[in-house]
């Protein structure tokens, strides 16, 4: 008998199959459910570039960053770019844990050190996180990171840790929005 082969596959199998009335077992349908997108709008106002100024206890010198926050491509992250002044960019990535009911940052550094956050959201204009600080950084944790939406075009950030000689270290940081 004459079979055409293409690939490697035969027509003669397909054929043959047809004949026998579709004998070839037929794959089961297996359906991913859909992840929910996140709904941001609480953290929208974040969306865009911010030059920020801080300072940090017990040191004079203001230091300077800018923050980029977009949402990522998978539309369930909101991606911050930080970018101090002299310093290599560090990544954070913000979602909302719908079955835990609350905000989750994940941060990490050019230094392998990471950071996981948790928030259960804004109250009164401010955002408390929670945060464990990991990796080869000097510090041993942190205390409460707070946020504080000023306007649409302003929030700082107030926060302390832990050195490892057990010294805290106070941060304060004033961000503004770069005209779009």
């Amino acid at each position: 008998m004459d079979y055409i082969r293409i690939g490697g596959f035969s027509l003669f199998f397909v054929a043959v199959a047809s004949w026998h009335g579709g004998a070839l077992a037929k794959a089961p349908v297996t359906t991913v459910p859909l992840i929910e997108k996140t709904q941001f709008r609480p953290m929208k106002f974040l969306l865009g570039t911010w030059d920020c100024t801080g300072r940090t206890s017990g040191n004079p010198v203001a230091f300077k960053e800018r923050q980029r926050w977009e949402i990522g491509p998978s539309r369930n992250w909101i991606v911050e770019t930080i970018t101090p002044q002299n310093r290599p960019a560090a990544v954070g990535k913000m979602t909302y844990d719908s079955s835990a009911s609350k905000w989750v940052f994940l941060y990490t550094n050019p230094r392998g050190g990471y950071e996981v956050w948790t928030s259960a959201g804004w109250n009164a204009g401010k955002q408390v996180w929670n945060s464990r600080f990991f990796g080869n950084e000097k510090v041993r944790n942190y205390h409460d990171y707070t946020i504080a939406r000023l306007s649409d075009a302003e929030y700082s950030v107030l926060f302390s840790f832990a050195d490892t000689r057990g010294r805290t270290i106070t941060v304060q940081e004033q961000c503004a929005l770069r005209a779009r």
